[in-house]
């Protein structure tokens, strides 16, 4: 750990001295930003066993392959986050799910998400549990999102794993994952600033990630496009 934390101070300090060379008065403006943010993860949850245990992933019997025909709903995941899909007729290939009974499925993915405990403390696995119709307010309503998003809780990764035996395992080989509620300070990246358009001393604001593209154009006295949210 000690060397570790030797090599990201050093990496710091040779960005540093970068940046001391470059000019930042006058029209010069300097934008650092991290790539990502990512948080330490102990422990993987396997949200399709969450699933199975409540019948609404079906797997062929004695394997670990997906019975589509019997099968509800299904997780993808990604680090810290997850993306539940009905089985629907219409749009899914081998859609079972009617159009009637959605709402219904989705309140009971959502149920057995909430539910869902670490078996040591008795606490929830998951931060929080979104219907699609709730992910406006946390900018990810897009016609790729899930029926249901759920993100982890600190501490845990997520995984699609089918056929798991148990819900909470060692994360193993992963230290680490993204996909956490962003606000969480985990989760927070770094921007640096300098040169046109900063006051010296002054306090400034916390910026999304996505404000970061309108901010450096507005700095350059560049126009924004329509597209792109002010």
């Amino acid at each position: 750990t000690a060397f570790l934390n030797a090599l990201v101070r050093q990496a710091y300090q040779n960005a540093d001295k970068i940046l001391a060379r470059l000019p930042t008065s006058g029209t010069t403006a300097v934008f650092v930003v991290s790539a990502g943010a990512i948080a330490p993860a102990q422990f993987v949850v396997n949200v399709n066993k969450v699933l199975t245990d409540k019948r609404l992933v079906v797997l062929q019997r004695g394997t670990s392959a997906l019975d589509a025909a019997q099968t509800k709903a299904l997780a993808v995941t990604s680090g810290g986050a997850a993306h539940i899909y009905l089985n629907l007729k219409g749009r899914e290939a081998n859609g079972i799910v009617d159009e009637v009974d959605a709402e219904k499925t989705i309140e009971e993915i959502v149920s057995a998400l909430k539910s869902a405990t670490d078996p040591t403390d008795g606490q929830p696995l998951f931060a929080r549990v979104l219907k699609r119709s709730e992910l406006a307010r946390i900018g990810l309503a897009t016609e790729n999102a899930g029926d249901v998003f759920a993100q982890a809780r600190a501490g845990f990764a997520l995984s699609a794993r089918l056929g798991a035996s148990a819900l909470v395992e060692p994360a193993g080989a992963i230290v680490g994952a993204g996909g956490y509620e962003a606000s969480s300070m985990p989760m927070r990246g770094l921007l640096i600033w300098a040169g046109r358009g900063v006051t010296p001393a002054a306090r400034y604001a916390t910026y999304r990630a996505i404000d970061l593209a309108p901010l450096a154009l507005k700095v350059l006295g560049l126009p924004l496009p329509a597209w792109m949210e002010k």
